[in-house]
């Protein structure tokens, strides 16, 4: 650790195993890793090498010759189980809202079967989405005080790995839309696109 950059942390597995590591990611950013696999002995391309060395040095050919394979990987998160995320709206002139839809990871929706092209879109959203720092609540410290603007709520409801559900919830104004984090904005930008997609209008 001590000669790692900052930032960086090792974990060091022993012996020919198959391990399973699991990183907990507190932001939506991927993580470069590097893997460094040392394993005794040469590959076949250095055999030749080594013989030849060894010959000329006089040293056993067992000598604890290494081969050393660095990789190098971009990990993001994993996406979970399942997920179900809806917008509900209400407001306007006649109080009623524009509309609502829920969509959910296996493509059903409000609006019924979704492109795969959309569920795939909205599903890569959701997968780099970090709910977990949304707010409740998205307002101007003044209003603006228009009467006719619309009222937001979006829910993404999430079923992790291990089968335990979680549910996060933002909601807003057409005066704070500028103050949405760049997830809830386009996770909203992807389900009214399902919902314009189909009129407009969702059972």
């Amino acid at each position: 650790r001590e000669f790692l950059a900052p930032g960086w942390q090792r974990v060091i597995v022993r012996g020919a195993q198959e391990v399973e590591i699991d990183l907990t990611l507190r932001r939506s950013d991927p993580i470069d890793v590097v893997i460094a696999d040392s394993t005794p002995g040469l590959p076949p391309a250095g055999a030749a090498l080594a013989a030849a060395r060894d010959a000329s040095i006089a040293v056993p050919a067992d000598d604890g010759d290494t081969t050393t394979v660095m990789r190098e990987m971009r990990l993001t998160q994993t996406p979970p189980a399942a997920w179900s995320a809806s917008i509900w709206t209400g407001g306007g002139f006649a109080g009623t809202g524009k509309g609502m839809i829920v969509v959910r990871s296996d493509g059903s929706s409000s609006c019924g079967q979704i492109s795969e092209e959309q569920r795939r879109q909205t599903d890569g959203i959701v997968t780099l989405a970090n709910p977990a720092s949304w707010k409740a609540s998205y307002r101007l410290p003044v209003e603006s005080g228009r009467t006719d603007q619309f009222y937001y709520s979006l829910t993404l409801e999430i079923t992790k790995r291990d089968g335990s559900k979680v549910s996060y919830s933002a909601s807003w104004q057409d005066d704070s839309f500028d103050m949405l984090p760049h997830d809830v904005h386009t996770l909203y930008e992807a389900l009214w696109g399902v919902l314009d997609a189909h009129g407009g209008r969702c059972r």
